[in-house]
């Protein structure tokens, strides 16, 4: 778990904001806030695996597990 999602478990749910930066992959990100890669997906309506530097992704954190 990173610090981050330690940080907001106790609550329902919550949503974090990452903007995209050089070499960041789906897997990477999805392995970073303790999500699926379908989760990423499905949260920004994503149809395809790829990003682009700069873009905005929301990230679903289930929390208080």
């Amino acid at each position: 778990d990173t610090q981050i999602a330690m940080n907001l478990r106790g609550s329902s749910s919550a949503q974090v904001d990452y903007v995209i930066s050089s070499g960041d992959t789906l897997s990477e990100i999805a392995a970073r806030y303790n999500v699926s890669v379908t989760e990423l997906k499905t949260a920004n309506r994503l149809s395809g695996n790829t990003v682009r530097v700069g873009q905005k992704l929301r990230i679903p954190v289930l929390t208080g597990t």
